[in-house]
């Protein structure tokens, strides 16, 4: 059983009272008291055949974003190498173009994914669909030949075999019982000890690999489209917490005929803190995709993204506890072989391209 405090004015708007309790209640409560209000886990649980119909549907729509924004991805990378060539340069802005061939990119890359994310995110845990990230990795060696013009190595393609192993692993493996969530509990879960440590490390690494990036020691050489990769991803992981939560009240509560979620603020910071997230790690990714080949970047970025959002959603939504032990070792375990396939993809991209930035 945990407790939540929250505002007495938010704590009615989402108890089940009667008129003339919440009538009583306001008048007797102020803004700034508290009150404490209980869940189980049984409660953040619903029927088990709805979780399996919808964990399914959901399963298929993150594969088909994941399809549309591997190919957005290469898409963009094409659009760089296209302003680099042409005499008459795209408007920039952190890596952003401003040309057709970028905004056709970015449709495919955010907006046609958007609903399909949302409707994911919703059914699926957080931590069961960073994994299929690695599909991307798998797609972006289909796109890169035919838009990059690229060549595929066997080794590459053994690569790509043993990503698919560690996907289907942590699949299977990885919970498949998604908490229904209130605002309430949100805020909660944003003050739990681990989840604060988690994020403040993540974003002090951040920041240094952003001084890293600006003062461009020898040191740092090498790993300039790792330290782009890792800052994109980590925007991302963020980001994907704050798009779970919008998709959960769209898809759960609103279905559902409950829209107190959105009369109260929360639900529009949320969609902002998404907003702003996501053109943090759109820019990061753009800048990695100006200055490294995409079969440099893409891996790693992809590599860093399927680490931190694994983490953001065990820490943050507490999915580990819902998992048993051997469930747990095996979820990791899928995880690692992901991570063996993209350290092959590494040292074959470190022997195709020279990490040297095209771009300076």
């Amino acid at each position: 059983m945990g407790q939540v405090n929250c505002s007495a004015a938010e704590a009615l708007l989402f108890a089940d009272v009667s008129e003339e309790v919440l009538f009583t209640e306001v008048f007797n409560s102020t803004l700034n008291a508290t009150v404490n209000v209980s869940y189980s886990t049984a409660d953040m649980v619903v029927d088990e055949v709805t979780v399996d119909k919808l964990f399914f549907w959901g399963f298929i729509a993150k594969v088909l974003s994941t399809t549309a924004t591997a190919l957005g991805s290469v898409m963009q990378k094409c659009s760089h190498n296209f302003n680099a060539k042409s005499k008459k340069k795209a408007k920039e802005c952190f890596g952003i173009l401003f040309n057709w061939w970028w905004m056709a990119a970015f449709a495919n890359q955010v907006l046609i994914p958007l609903p399909l994310d949302l409707f994911a995110y919703a059914v699926v845990p957080q931590s069961l669909i960073a994994p299929l990230a690695g599909l991307a990795i798998i797609q972006n060696q289909l796109f890169g030949p035919w838009l990059l013009k690229e060549k595929l190595t066997r080794i590459e393609i053994y690569a790509t075999i043993v990503i698919i192993i560690g996907v289907t692993i942590s699949s299977v493996s990885g919970p498949h019982k998604d908490p229904i969530v209130t605002i309430c509990m949100l805020l909660h879960f944003y003050t739990l000890p681990a989840f604060v440590a988690y994020t403040v490390c993540l974003y002090i690494v951040m920041f240094g690999m952003y001084l890293a990036i600006k003062s461009k020691p020898k040191w740092a050489e090498s790993y300039r489209p790792l330290f782009f990769s890792f800052i994109s991803a980590g925007f991302g992981g963020s980001q994907n917490i704050f798009f779970k939560a919008v998709g959960e009240f769209l898809f759960n509560q609103v279905p559902a005929g409950d829209t107190r979620p959105w009369r109260t603020a929360h639900a529009y910071y949320h969609i902002l803190g998404v907003l702003v997230l996501a053109l943090g790690q759109l820019a990061w990714l753009n800048m990695g995709l100006r200055e490294y080949d995409a079969v440099l970047f893409l891996p790693m970025y992809n590599g860093c993204f399927i680490m931190l959002s694994a983490l953001h959603g065990l820490i943050y939504y507490q999915e580990i506890g819902n998992m048993s032990r051997a469930k747990i070792i095996m979820y990791f375990l899928g995880v690692a072989v992901i991570f063996v396939g993209l350290k092959v993809c590494l040292i074959t991209n470190y022997i195709r391209a020279d990490p040297t930035p095209l771009h300076t």
